[in-house]
């Protein structure tokens, strides 16, 4: 994006926008580092095996505010353990993809476990 950024404006256009870069640089970067062997992740962002930081959607592994009631019910008809079912939510919902079921092994039912 700022590569692209550039290319459209130039170079310079880069100055007038550091200090936006730089917050959101910040908020992917948090919890960076405090991470170890130990504590590989850390908000949005994960340490590899290899050393590289991957950042992440992140959001936490509780139900989400807005749709509570619908998370909670999907938690008792899925086979995926809560937290790791509200995490894929709550991380789905952060990206601002609409949600679907087109790639699980049932269509038509987010109950289904995507990776199976």
């Amino acid at each position: 994006m700022v590569q692209m950024l550039a290319e459209v404006k130039g170079r310079d256009v880069l100055l007038t926008y550091l200090p936006q870069l730089e917050k959101e640089y910040s908020f992917w970067m948090k919890g960076a580092n405090e991470l170890s062997e130990d504590y590989p992740t850390s908000h949005h962002s994960a340490r590899m095996k290899d050393g590289e930081i991957l950042n992440r959607y992140w959001d936490g592994d509780s139900p989400r505010p807005e749709s509570y009631r619908e998370d909670v019910e999907l938690s008792h008809q899925s086979k995926q353990a809560p937290g790791k079912l509200f995490r894929n939510i709550r991380a789905g919902a952060e990206s601002g993809w609409d949600f679907t079921c087109r790639w699980f092994k049932d269509v038509h039912s987010f109950a289904t476990d995507p990776n199976h």
